[in-house]
């Protein structure tokens, strides 16, 4: 099941390191061996693809060496342009190219807009966990996305757009492997919404709009969201939410947060039945 939780949290065992290169350039590498996935009490090396932890894809108890990632981010024009560039290898799984760029262009002193765009590139070998265990024959994936945003005081808007494609003989029709991330939607797409989005489902095509409005000096914010996700391995659905929060003032790192979602989709998939709704309060200390 698409299941939404509580904390969108995973701990890596590994190591992680930055260097400033000068002229608005850092360059990041990671690389880590064992992860403890929400819910669990301690580390392993398994993924959500495992058949422990997400029940639509037995891949039963196989393993994964970990990940590592180099990347370089690139800030210029006042910090109104950036770009980031980074490549995975998802031992056991995939090799993953994913870039994005961000444009910021103000107006005036209330009023901004942002045009973002990224896309990635995802390859691998035949002899993999999803494929070794009867998901697709390859690994092959590809996607674009644009968003744009407009900021005017207190109001802020996105509309949001992702093409996800590939072989129709891939895992998932060519959908995105994320093995950390997959059902937790918490993917950096423009259009995954509070509950679910493209990499938890399948290749597709998505559409996201989502206003918010910042009220007690942006302390409180509300925001509402809808997205039509166009999936190729499982029915089409459209997702609405509404979420609240409130980062209380008086203690620094306090946040009430409130959310509810629903997703509209054919009654006839086993997953997520048709009217399926999930709602949250939760309250978070960051110190």
């Amino acid at each position: 099941m698409y299941k939404r939780q509580a904390l969108n949290l995973v701990t890596y065992q590994g190591a992680s390191a930055n260097a400033y290169l000068g002229g608005g350039w850092l360059l990041s590498a990671l690389a880590i061996n064992k992860a403890q996935l929400l819910g669990e009490t301690g580390f392993n090396d398994q993924s959500y693809y495992n058949l422990l932890l997400d029940p639509q894809t037995a891949t039963g108890s196989t393993t994964t060496a970990g990940t590592v990632a180099l990347g370089s981010t690139w800030n210029g024009w006042n910090n109104n342009l950036n770009f980031r560039l980074w490549g995975y290898q998802f031992n056991n799984y995939s090799n993953l190219l994913y870039a994005d760029s961000d444009l910021n262009l103000k107006a005036n002193n209330q009023l901004s807009f942002t045009i973002s765009a990224q896309g990635s590139y995802q390859f691998g070998s035949t002899n993999n966990i999803l494929n070794n265990n009867g998901f697709g024959q390859n690994i092959q994936s590809n996607m674009l996305g644009l968003q744009l945003g407009m900021t005017y005081d207190w109001f802020n808007l996105k509309l949001g757009y992702n093409n996800i494609w590939g072989p129709a003989d891939s895992a998932m029709n060519g959908n995105i492997i994320s093995p950390y991330t997959y059902t937790l939607a918490t993917d950096p797409l423009y259009t995954t919404s509070w509950i679910t989005g493209l990499v938890d489902r399948s290749a597709g095509q998505a559409l996201k709009i989502a206003p918010t409005i910042s009220f007690l000096d942006d302390t409180l914010q509300i925001g509402a969201s809808a997205a039509y996700f166009q999936t190729s391995f499982v029915p089409s659905a459209r997702e609405y939410d509404l979420t609240i929060s409130y980062a209380i003032p008086q203690v620094k790192g306090l946040t009430i947060f409130g959310g509810y979602g629903y997703i509209d989709q054919a009654a006839n998939d086993p997953e997520i039945p048709n009217g399926y709704y999930e709602a949250q309060v939760m309250l978070t200390y960051l110190y």
